[in-house]
């Protein structure tokens, strides 16, 4: 959530923040600008036994809430109807330099289920292509990614890795923060 909060804060020119000089730019790494379907699955309402959602519904929760220790309180603003108001009410700012980066790996056992999910949930090619949590659709904003998605889930994108007992990740997530800082820092076109 922090790609939105930082959106947020510049937004509303919260602390002065969004005055011209002091933010140049903005980098969000898989932050879902548009919502995702697992928190719209995990919010709303339990499925009923018959849904063929409840699956999904009781595996995504239980590894949420057990294995990954997350709480559900902030999904709500991660739901596809709560993105559609905040993208409203908190528009780009044109003297600011926005880049989006996406993942596109199903890579740890956690996010398998999500992963599946995402993807069976998807309508077009880049709302079913995702990193476990977020869609490339969802993780691109204003209008596109700045580079193609990184070959890792999202927990890759942050350097980790729960497959293995060394945690060593195949996916090089430090090159690719060096090309985040590399893309802010080069000059405007």
């Amino acid at each position: 959530m922090g790609g939105l909060d930082a959106r947020y804060l510049l937004a509303q020119n919260l602390q002065c923040l969004a005055d011209r000089g002091r933010v140049v730019s903005l980098s969000t790494i898989a932050t879902p600008h548009h919502g995702s379907p697992v928190a719209d699955l995990l919010v709303g309402p339990k499925p009923d036994l018959l849904d063929p959602r409840r699956f999904a519904y009781e595996t995504v929760s239980r590894a949420l809430s057990q294995l990954l220790a997350i709480q559900f309180g902030a999904l709500g603003d991660l739901t596809t109807g709560f993105a559609e108001q905040f993208n409203r009410d908190n528009p780009k700012l044109d003297h600011i330099r926005y880049f989006a980066y996406a993942g596109s790996g199903n890579g740890s056992f956690v996010l398998l289920p999500t992963h599946t999910y995402i993807e069976f949930h998807g309508k077009t090619d880049e709302e079913k292509t995702n990193d476990g949590l977020v869609s490339v659709a969802s993780a691109r904003w204003p209008d596109k990614l700045t580079e193609l998605p990184w070959p890792t889930d999202h927990l890759g994108e942050v350097g980790h890795n729960l497959n293995t007992l060394d945690l060593k990740l195949k996916f090089d997530h430090l090159a690719a923060f060096d090309r985040v800082v590399q893309n802010a820092l080069a000059p405007t076109p």
